[in-house]
């Protein structure tokens, strides 16, 4: 006696894939989307410790101390520093913000990819600040958010984070539209001057002023 093999007819096939096919074109936005979003949460809390704990370090070793923010291509800064990257160092006051070192065990760090920061608001330019080790020279002046020894800044300032890219060569930013609001979104982080908290504001579609 035969036994019957049943399968699958080709157009049981087909709708599988035609299904497939669809709820793989609305996964990968939304999954896009979800990864995006994460990026700029990781971003804000790096930034967040990072100034709380240059805050920290002038308070106990009663020094200045600035975090340095590369932007443009200063010195032939690598592009891949531009905007994206961020570092520690030891000031002086004396006739001008001057950098002096930068702090021991402190690296250049790195923003998840695709997150710029694009403004520096109320920030001061450090003279002399060397950044050899990423492919640049001494540059004339960096800008930086600078700490005193009784924890206060001097102004309180804001950054403002954007989705981009950097273009090499041109010193312009490509910035991009967030899913669902179909905008360029700058997203602020306030540092209060006197306390050194930060405060993350709404997205906004205003750049936010130098």
């Amino acid at each position: 006696m035969r036994k019957h093999v049943y399968g699958y007819t080709m157009v049981e096939i087909l709708m599988v894939i035609v299904i497939a096919a669809i709820l793989f074109g609305i996964g990968i936005p939304a999954f896009s989307t979800m990864i995006r979003g994460n990026a700029m949460t990781i971003s804000i809390r790096q930034l967040t410790a990072k100034i709380q704990a240059a805050r920290s370090y002038a308070v106990t070793n009663r020094c200045k101390v600035a975090i340095v923010f590369p932007a443009e291509e200063l010195a032939s800064v690598k592009s891949s520093f531009s905007y994206s990257t961020y570092r520690t160092c030891v000031v002086t006051e004396d006739s001008g913000w001057k950098f002096e070192s930068w702090i021991d065990g402190e690296e250049w760090k790195r923003l998840p990819t695709g997150v710029l920061i694009q403004i520096v608001t109320n920030g001061v330019n450090v003279t002399a600040c060397k950044i050899n080790d990423i492919g640049g020279t001494t540059v004339s002046f960096a800008r930086c958010l600078v700490f005193k020894p009784d924890g206060q800044m001097t102004a309180s300032s804001k950054l403002g984070l954007v989705y981009g890219r950097f273009v090499s060569g041109t010193g312009i930013i490509n910035t991009e539209k967030e899913s669902g609001s179909g905008n360029v979104l700058y997203h602020p982080v306030t540092i209060n001057q006197y306390t050194g908290k930060t405060t993350v504001g709404e997205a906004t579609t205003t750049v936010p002023a130098p």
